[in-house]
C-alpha cells in the first residue's frame, strides 16, 4: 500500500513566491488606503462654506446626504470664527463661537436638534452663563432670569455670537439682583460688581477700554463706604478718599498724572473741613488753607515759591483784603495757577501780590 506523500506538495518556485507576495501586499495597500481615506474624512473638519444649506439642514454636496461630522468656519482674515459638530445636518452638542480678533474670548453654545439650549461667554479664565437676549431702551418686557444682553442697534436685530455681550445681568422682575458686568464695545470690561435689590453692594470696579482698572469702590445698599480709589490709565493714582454712608469722610487726596501729589483735603459729612494742601505739578507748594463749613483762611504760593498774606475764604470764594473776589476754591483745585506774583494788583489793596 502506498501512503500519500505528505510532503508531496511541490516546493514553490521563486517566481510563484514573488507573485503571491505581490498580491498580498496589494491587498494590504488597498485596505490601508481605504482606512486612510476614512480616517482623514472623519478627523478633518469640513468648512461650513463647503456644505449646502437646504431649509436649515446642512448637506454634504459629495454624497447629497445630510452632513454628520465636525465643521468650522473662518473669518475673512483667516482666524477661526466657529467650530462644532453636525448630526444629520443639524448643529449638535457644543459649538464654540469666537469674538473676532481674540482667541480667549468666545461663546460656548450647547445645541439640541439645532436649537441653543445653553450659552456662556468666556474671557480668559472668567465665564458668564445666561440666556442671550436683545434689548432696547423702549423694551418694556418684565424679565426674571440671568441674561447675556446685546443692545439693539442699526443693522443688528438678532444676537451676534461673534461680538461680546454689552451686559451680563441677573434680574428679578427687571430689578438687578446679583452680579452685573458691562463691556466696552471692543470687548474689554467696563464695570463689574454685585447688586442687591437694585442697589450696588460690595466691591465694584470700573475699567478703561484698554483693560486697565480705572476705579475701585465699595458700596452698602447703594451708598459708597470705605475707600474709593481712582487711577490714571498709566497706572498712577488719580484720587483716593474715604466714605461713610455715601458721604466723603476723612482725607481725600488727588494726584497729577505724573504721580506728583496735587491736593489733599479733609472732609466731614461730605463737606470740606480742616486743613487742606495744594501743589503745583513740579511739587512746589500752591496753597495752604484751614477751612470749616466753606469759611476760613488760605495762603497762596506763586509758582516761584513766594507767598501772600493769609486771605479770607467765604462760601468757598477767596476774598481780597479790600473785599473783591480774587479766586475760588474750585479753581484752586484745577491745574491753573492763582493770579498772584504776576506784578499786577488784582486786589484793590494788592493783597494778591506776594510779600516774600
Amino acid at each position: 500500500m502506498k501512503y500519500p506523500n505528505v510532503g508531496s506538495n511541490p516546493t514553490p518556485s521563486a517566481n510563484n513566491l514573488n507573485f503571491e507576495e505581490f498580491l498580498i501586499a496589494m491587498r494590504k495597500m488597498h485596505l490601508f488606503f481605504i482606512f486612510l481615506v476614512t480616517l482623514i474624512s472623519c478627523s478633518g473638519d469640513r468648512s461650513i462654506n463647503d456644505l449646502d444649506a437646504r431649509d436649515g439642514v446642512a448637506f454634504d454636496p459629495e454624497t447629497n446626504q445630510p452632513f454628520s461630522g465636525k465643521a468650522s468656519l473662518d473669518f475673512y482674515d483667516g482666524s477661526l470664527r466657529m467650530e462644532g459638530e453636525y448630526k444629520d445636518g443639524i448643529k449638535f452638542g457644543q459649538w464654540k463661537y469666537y469674538v473676532q480678533g481674540s482667541k480667549s474670548r468666545f461663546y460656548n453654545l450647547q445645541f439640541d436638534k439645532g436649537n441653543i439650549v445653553s450659552a456662556n461667554y468666556n474671557d480668559n479664565n472668567r465665564s458668564w452663563s445666561g440666556i442671550p437676549i436683545m434689548y432696547s431702551e423702549n423694551d418694556t418686557t418684565v424679565r426674571t432670569g440671568i441674561f447675556l444682553v446685546q443692545e439693539l442697534s442699526d443693522g443688528q436685530d438678532s444676537y451676534n455670537y461673534n461680538m461680546p455681550p454689552d451686559i451680563f445681568v441677573q434680574l428679578f422682575k427687571n430689578v438687578s439682583e446679583g452680579r452685573v458686568t458691562r463691556w466696552h464695545s471692543n470687548g474689554e470690561l467696563y464695570s463689574d460688581g454685585q447688586f442687591i435689590n437694585g442697589n450696588r453692594n460690595g466691591e465694584f470696579n470700573w475699567y478703561y477700554d484698554s483693560g486697565k482698572r480705572k476705579e475701585r469702590a465699595f458700596f452698602d445698599a447703594g451708598k459708597r463706604i470705605a475707600t474709593t480709589t481712582q487711577w490714571y490709565e498709566n497706572g498712577n493714582k488719580h484720587a483716593e478718599g474715604s466714605y461713610k454712608k455715601g458721604q466723603l469722610s476723612g482725607k481725600l487726596t488727588w494726584w497729577y498724572e505724573n504721580g506728583q501729589k496735587k491736593e489733599e483735603v479733609t472732609f466731614n459729612q461730605g463737606v470740606r473741613d480742616g486743613l487742606a494742601y495744594w501743589w503745583y505739578p513740579n511739587g512746589n507748594n500752591k496753597a495752604f488753607a484751614d477751612i470749616s463749613r466753606k469759611m476760613g483762611k488760605v495762603t497762596l504760593f506763586s509758582p516761584d515759591g513766594r507767598t501772600t498774606e493769609p486771605l479770607t475764604v467765604k462760601d468757598n470764594a477767596i476774598i481780597c483784603g479790600s473785599g473783591e473776589i480774587l479766586f475760588t476754591m474750585e479753581r484752586l483745585s484745577k491745574r491753573e495757577a492763582p493770579p498772584i506774583g504776576d506784578g499786577t494788583c488784582d486786589c484793590g489793596d494788592c493783597t494778591d501780590e506776594p510779600t516774600s
